[in-house]
């Protein structure tokens, strides 16, 4: 999963802060590009490698994307219907995925979301300053956004269906998913 800085909400101005500081605004910009293409690949791997825009097959799917909270379901439906409707490449995606036929699931704790928001925060804030960040508290919570991750999956497909999880790279899903007990065969695009 790449985020546009809109994407992330009260996190956007501690993002784009950081990378900006980080790689300059010409590399964060250019980063922004990189995004619109990214998604468009995305896309058309889907599209052509897997035919899950077909009805047959986007029936049996499931889609499970990092930061969406598992919540109730008209929640979940008007966080994403906002999301599309910004214009955002991956949810706008993920809404044709729907629309093909595939579930998407509230992903996440909320209570975990709200958690690692407030660590960023700080994170930042810290960072400003010039001050130690508390990398453990960082770990900690992204290996239980994980394992929470893992059981929402496992919980929600079928034997025979399929998953889709959009999730940002330094979280640690996709190998635990294709071990015992879950087994799921994964394929990564």
């Amino acid at each position: 999963m790449i985020h546009k800085n809109k994407e992330l909400g009260d996190l956007q101005e501690i993002v784009k802060q950081l990378r900006e500081s980080l790689f300059g605004e010409r590399h964060t910009a250019t980063f922004f590009k990189n995004v619109e293409d990214y998604w468009s690949l995305v896309k058309e791997k889907l599209w052509f490698e897997t035919n899950l825009f077909q009805a047959d097959i986007a029936c049996k799917t499931h889609v499970f994307v990092d930061s969406l909270p598992n919540t109730e379901e008209w929640l979940v439906e008007s966080v994403l219907k906002d999301l599309i409707n910004e214009g955002f490449p991956a949810y706008q995606l993920i809404g044709e995925i729907q629309t093909a036929g595939a579930t998407v699931h509230g992903t996440e704790d909320p209570k975990l979301l709200a958690e690692e928001l407030e660590y960023q925060k700080e994170s930042r804030n810290r960072f400003m300053e010039d001050e130690e960040i508390d990398t453990a508290k960082g770990e900690r919570l992204l290996k239980e956004r994980d394992e929470v991750i893992i059981e929402r999956v496992h919980k929600e497909v079928p034997d025979g269906e399929i998953a889709i999880v959009f999730i940002g790279r330094l979280h640690n899903v996709i190998g635990p998913l294709s071990d015992p007990p879950y087994n799921f065969k994964i394929a990564q695009l």
